[in-house]
């Protein structure tokens, strides 16, 4: 989720079955000693049923991270990598910082071919007054694909940002990520900017002939614009204030937290939740990851 929140619900609340939000007892298979640094990239699914439809995703990423000189972040065992090899599934994460962002997290959820997520998140520094970057890709059995890139801005402003149009642009370059999202758990006009490429798709070969393109480009994009932005250091109370804002919006609205605590047990996924993927919020009972990203 991570920001799966937006598009798990959807999915869950269509009624397909294929996930369980609720599950009262989880027995937890913690990973093997040699297998506790095994973070993406994977070469298969842990079930060995369907395909890793995202991780070329994971791993273009990773790569231009290692370009910009990115650290990473160290992070518990348990939060890097987790496994219920009973109910076939695994998440795995990483998190990075660069010269111009504070926290890059990513993180890929293999189910088989039941579920394939790919989410990520860049915040840039405080001193640099600038949107962030929101990453999720979906695929529930292995055809119904759901995509959302999207450079959220973290305030409403009268006059519309310049940086919009070229987003724009590379959304209307692709057709097919040129939908809307639905209201009914989100607001568009919150944290939500006009560029965002969003797609629901019914063939697993649009992730590499579609998605994977306007991704990179995206992404390519989102970079060039923080790169262009001069530092503020008169703007980090107002900018952490908005990042935590962010954090607190997207953790209220986040029905990942079940799909995690069906598969890894509740204790974890309210640390996973609040302690990793939004660390801005004020659940105060999972706090052991926070000073690393703060």
């Amino acid at each position: 989720m991570f920001r799966v929140h937006l598009l798990l619900f959807l999915f869950i609340s269509s009624g397909s079955g294929i996930l369980q939000t609720r599950s009262p007892r989880v027995s937890v298979t913690i990973p093997h000693p040699q297998h506790r640094n095994e973070v993406p990239p994977w070469a298969s699914t842990i079930s060995g049923a369907g395909d890793l439809l995202y991780m070329d995703f994971y791993q273009w990423q990773k790569e231009q991270l290692i370009e910009m000189g990115a650290h990473r972040l160290d992070l518990p065992n348990d939060i890097q990598l987790q496994m219920n090899m009973k109910k076939g599934a695994r998440i795995g994460s990483e998190c990075y910082a660069t010269d111009n962002f504070r926290k890059i997290r990513m993180s890929y959820f293999d189910a088989g071919d039941k579920v394939q997520v790919f989410n990520s998140l860049w915040y840039p520094r405080t001193d640099l007054n600038a949107p962030v970057l929101g990453i999720d890709l979906l695929c529930f059995a292995q055809k119904t694909l759901l995509c959302v890139v999207d450079c959220q801005p973290l305030t409403q402003q009268e006059e519309e940002p310049k940086h919009v149009q070229t987003f724009r642009e590379i959304r209307e370059r692709y057709p097919a990520l040129c939908g809307r999202m639905s209201q009914r758990h989100y607001d568009e006009n919150q944290f939500f900017s006009d560029g965002m490429l969003f797609g629901r798709l019914d063939h697993t070969e649009d992730i590499h002939e579609t998605v994977f393109p306007a991704f990179r480009e995206y992404v390519g994009a989102y970079m060039d614009l923080i790169d262009g932005i001069a530092p503020d250091s008169s703007a980090r109370d107002a900018v952490r204030r908005y990042q935590c804002d962010y954090d607190q919006y997207n953790a209220e609205r986040d029905p990942a937290h079940g799909l995690f605590t069906s598969y890894f047990g509740e204790e974890w996924a309210t640390e996973f939740v609040h302690g990793f993927l939004f660390t801005g919020t004020e659940k105060k009972d999972a706090s052991r990851l926070r000073k690393s990203f703060e």
